[in-house]
């Protein structure tokens, strides 16, 4: 590339003016490994530096906690790069080198998609409108091996799983809130064994508890576990949550979950049917808009909460896996 070295002089009758006035023309190369590390470091006036990262076990994932040395800057995303620290040439790797881009919101991220029982070098960085900032230095963490006791996230993460062979696998229901005169329902615990291949994806919701909200309670969340979809065709087990309460003296206690295909109706007369062969539970419609929603199913979503197929996003007050939200009287 040319650069044009241009020197000036200040006019005497004009402080402000500069006039060139001599110009030299520089010839400069730069080595194509040169442009190859800028790209690395990324763009001038990218995001501010990623500090204080690390990787360490949480919830029965690899989470990734970092900071930043300039808060004041809106940060859109982060880029995550990973892949397997190999203990010897030999190793089968499973996977190369691999990215994810998260939003920028927050200082820490499961990291999906890998393989329990490894070690992980993972490199990070942010990003603006205008570029990417500069790539940290690699660092380590390792995902502890099996049994893996994963809880709750608030959304679906994924493992991989190493070795062909036999899982056991138990999913647990997350609990109702108690209403002010009422107890919450009771999650289901359901266990069972599955022939797994190696390179299979786990898809894992782990539900929520839901919450109190005056008198009364949402739904629990529901946990579900799936291998390689999320359709019916890679169901492995749900664990339903368990039912919300109004929480008034004369009312019932919430209903525990059931560990049937099809969900539970309590005996009342202001209750709705439970769910059947993955579709919702019915709104318990009375006395105005509700006495209380039904949870989502595994295939479809309820009038307030979605099944795990669209994310399982809870109703109002009700818990993170489908949990049916609280009514209004």
């Amino acid at each position: 590339e040319t650069l044009h070295n241009t020197s000036a002089l200040l006019d005497a009758e004009n402080p402000a003016l500069l006039r060139p006035v001599c110009e030299v023309e520089i010839s400069v190369h730069i080595p194509d490994q040169f442009i190859e590390q800028l790209e690395r470091v990324g763009s001038v006036g990218g995001g501010p530096v990623v500090i204080g990262y690390s990787a360490v076990m949480q919830c029965g994932l690899l989470r990734l906690l970092w900071d930043v040395d300039d808060n004041s800057v809106s940060i859109e995303k982060y880029e995550i790069e990973y892949e397997v620290v190999p203990v010897s040439l030999q190793q089968d790797l499973f996977q190369g080198p691999s990215t994810v881009v998260c939003s920028g919101q927050g200082f820490a991220y499961y990291m999906d998609a890998l393989f329990p029982g490894y070690t992980y070098s993972f490199r990070m960085r942010s990003g603006i409108t205008s570029g990417w900032g500069l790539w940290t230095k690699p660092f380590s963490g390792t995902f502890d091996d099996f049994p893996c006791a994963i809880s709750f996230t608030s959304r679906i993460v994924q493992i991989r799983i190493p070795d062909s062979g036999y899982y056991r696998i138990t999913a647990k229901g997350a609990k109702a809130a108690d209403g002010r005169h009422r107890r919450g329902g009771r999650g289901a615990i359901i266990s069972a064994v599955f022939a797994l291949q190696r390179g299979d994806m786990l898809d894992i919701l782990c539900g929520g508890m839901s919450r109190c909200q005056l008198l009364h309670s949402g739904g629990g969340g529901g946990t579900f576990v799936s291998v390689n979809t999320r359709q019916l065709e890679g169901l492995l087990l749900v664990a339903g949550g368990g039912g919300g309460t109004r929480g008034w003296d004369d009312d019932p206690h919430g209903c525990d979950a059931s560990l049937e295909p099809d969900g539970t109706m309590v005996k009342s007369a202001q209750c709705a049917a439970g769910g059947k062969n993955g579709a919702p539970g019915s709104d318990a419609l009375y006395s105005g808009p509700s006495w209380g929603h039904g949870g989502a199913g595994y295939l479809e979503s309820s009038t307030t909460a979605q099944s795990f197929v669209e994310g399982g996003g809870a109703g109002e007050c009700g818990g993170f896996g489908g949990g049916g939200g609280v009514g209004f009287h």
